[in-house]
C-alpha cells in the first residue's frame, strides 16, 4: 500500500480487513469516527489523525451555523434546486 493511495479492501464473513503484508505480526491501533475507520502503525499518529479530523468537522459545522445564521434557512426552493444540481453533477460524473 502506497503513501497517499486509497485502496478498495473487502470486509470478509468474519468481520476481518486484510491490510499490507508489510503490517503482518505488528500490532496496529484502529479508531472509527462514525462511518470513517482509522487504521495506523502508531497509536501517536492514529490520536492526531483522529484531533485533526474532529477538529475539522467541528470547523465545517461551524461554518455551516455561521453561514445559515448570516443567510438564513434555505426554503424548500433552495433545497430543492440545490439537491437537483448535485443531482445532475453526480450523474453526469457517472457517465
Amino acid at each position: 500500500m502506497s503513501a497517499g493511495v486509497v485502496e478498495e479492501r473487502v470486509v470478509d464473513d468474519r468481520g476481518r480487513v486484510y491490510l499490507s503484508r508489510d503490517l503482518r505480526g505488528r500490532r496496529v491501533y484502529v479508531a472509527r469516527l462514525g462511518r470513517l475507520v482509522v487504521v495506523a502503525d502508531s497509536r501517536e499518529e492514529l490520536e492526531e489523525a483522529r484531533r485533526v479530523l474532529l477538529a475539522e468537522r467541528r470547523r465545517v459545522v461551524e461554518e455551516y451555523l455561521r453561514l445559515l445564521e448570516e443567510l438564513g434557512e434555505p426554503g424548500v426552493e433552495e433545497l430543492e434546486e440545490a439537491v437537483g444540481e448535485e443531482m445532475w453533477r453526480r450523474a453526469r460524473k457517472a457517465t
